[in-house]
């Protein structure tokens, strides 16, 4: 089978900023890896460029070590299954499986035995004779990834292939995604811009920003260390809170977002902040490390504030409050309501600190 490699891969459209700038990206053999960022950033192109579909104007992609610059799409070994999945609405499954077998010159009785194997990995035995435009958009998913799996490729590409399902198949069509890729043992790239779909389902996570990978690294250590203010706001559910203030000396250090708002610098970040006195930085927490309570006014490091609005999620309630210039949002610990005063402590053990800007590099990071 063999791993993918992209050695600063740089890809520009005309008229446009670079779709991929400076690629660099390394997936082991069988590691399914999922690709997750904004829209625009440059997952799709790179997934072409792996494909053979768009050539890189500069950089090196391999394919299990072998350099594919001069190799056309069609001999690279590699599958591409789209969001929408690319199937003839009027042909029968069975003829849609077979098309790509056929073109490459393969034999009935070859076509047949590939097809039953293939077949009996998805569970489709019963779908084979129906014309896969009166497909659900399961079925038709899986009859794509069929596709593309009877070629035996080494290497699966997969654009968004969850996209188009109803919520309520997407955790079951994702698990059976990575049943199916760990039972064949091919390596696969797995992009989308959800990112709760990317830490259930990648063996590694890599975050794209600006036709650049940004972070790659196991899905925990990605949301619980991530390198930067732009990974940090990008990835988890609630979006981490993101406030802009000073490293202070107030008889210690202290983080000031304004003069009603003021933390302690807690331990595990001390030493790095320590250089940063008299700096903006921002600071990280994430929802779940914040507590909003009734109790209506500030101490013990926390802060006072009012309810602007508040959700269930079905796991809680989540309070979106202002307090004192700075808006935030923490777990509701009891019975409040829009417009109450209430406290907001967080868990200092847990908040990160980042430099300024959309990208401001980690400085210090909570303890996991």
């Amino acid at each position: 089978m063999g791993g993918i490699s992209l050695i600063n891969v740089r890809k520009s459209f005309a008229g446009t900023p670079a779709a991929l700038d400076g690629v660099c990206l390394d997936v082991p053999e069988c590691e399914y890896l999922t690709l997750v960022g904004p829209s625009g950033c440059g997952k799709t192109s790179l997934l072409r460029v792996i494909a053979g579909l768009e050539t890189p104007d500069s950089g090196e992609v391999l394919l299990g070590g072998k350099e594919m610059r001069t190799v056309p799409a069609n001999e690279r070994g590699v599958a591409m299954v789209f969001q929408a999945a690319a199937l003839y609405p009027h042909l029968s499954v069975r003829d849609n499986m077979a098309f790509p077998l056929k073109l490459a010159g393969m034999g009935a009785s070859a076509i047949e035995e590939r097809l039953r194997q293939v077949v009996l990995t998805l569970g489709i035995e019963g779908l084979l004779e129906r014309t896969t435009g009166g497909l659900s958009g399961g079925e038709r998913q899986r009859v794509a990834l069929g596709k593309a799996m009877a070629i035996e490729p080494r290497c699966l590409l997969l654009d968004e292939p969850l996209a188009s399902l109803d919520p309520s198949l997407r955790e079951a069509a994702g698990a059976e995604l990575r049943r199916i890729q760990r039972r064949l043992g091919v390596t696969a790239i797995h992009v989308t811009h959800d990112h709760a779909e990317a830490l259930a389902l990648g063996d590694r996570v890599g975050v794209m920003h600006a036709g650049r990978v940004v972070q790659v690294g196991r899905p925990r250590e990605v949301y619980e260390r991530p390198v930067n203010r732009f990974v940090a706001g990008f990835v988890g559910t609630p979006r981490m809170n993101l406030i802009e203030g000073e490293i202070v000396r107030n008889g210690g250090l202290c983080f000031r977002a304004s003069e009603r708002c003021m933390l302690e610098v807690p331990p595990h970040a001390a030493v790095r902040l320590g250089e940063h006195a008299g700096r903006r930085v921002t600071l990280g927490v994430r929802c779940g490390d914040v507590r909003v309570s009734g109790k209506g006014h500030a101490g013990d490091g926390a802060w006072e504030g009012v309810v602007e609005d508040l959700r269930w999620t079905g796991d809680g309630v989540i309070a979106t409050c202002a307090a004192g210039g700075v808006r935030i949002e923490g777990r509701a610990g009891e019975q409040v309501a829009p417009g109450d005063r209430v406290s907001i402590g967080m868990d200092l053990a847990r908040v990160h600190f980042f430099e300024m800007g959309a990208e401001g590099r980690a400085i210090a990071h909570g303890v996991a």
